[in-house]
């Protein structure tokens, strides 16, 4: 099982909202640059509770890693460690079913000016499943050109099954 079988495939769906009720995509993420690692910046004093988080969610621990980088998101962590704090943790949101939550992080991730590439695209590649099958076209293509833009010479892919994974969610979610 790959890493989204693993996140996606615990827990239950718990639906709160619907597709309206998620915020919208602002054109201020299409214009936003990528960090300059030249002058690596600080995490800030969230930094070591970062450090403490990146174990538990390689371990697949879930909760103590939403925990973790929920404390780092609290302390003040800054930088790429933000962004990709934001990140996973809407992947944890979404694995919860809590889809507004998980929406909520990954603005939240491309709205970091020193955001990390490969973090910008996962969370604009959610977003663009999320909002495309909820029919929200436009803004599901302005995040798809966000993931693009953090793809660019790094050639990730996003499998067809993550894609089907995401989309199933969001699907069972707005049913509910």
């Amino acid at each position: 099982m790959n890493f989204f079988g693993k996140l996606f495939g615990k827990g239950k769906v718990q639906s709160t909202a619907v597709s309206g009720s998620l915020p919208p995509i602002s054109k201020q993420y299409l214009h936003k640059k990528f960090g300059d690692y030249s002058k690596k910046p600080t995490p800030g004093k969230g930094g070591k509770i970062f450090d403490e988080a990146m174990p538990a969610w390689n371990a697949s621990d879930y909760d103590k890693a939403f925990d973790l980088l929920s404390a780092a998101v609290a302390a003040g962590l800054k930088g790429p460690e933000r962004s990709t704090a934001n990140s996973l943790l809407g992947q944890i949101h979404i694995h919860r079913g809590q889809l507004r939550q998980a929406v909520n992080e990954f603005l939240k991730c491309l709205e970091i000016p020193d955001r990390v590439s490969s973090m910008t695209w996962q969370s604009a590649m959610h977003l663009y499943y999320i909002y495309s099958e909820l029919g929200r076209d436009s803004e599901a293509n302005s995040v798809l050109s966000i993931a693009e833009k953090a793809n660019e010479g790094q050639g990730w892919v996003h499998t067809a099954e993550a894609g089907r994974e995401t989309r199933d969610l969001t699907k069972r979610y707005v049913q509910k």
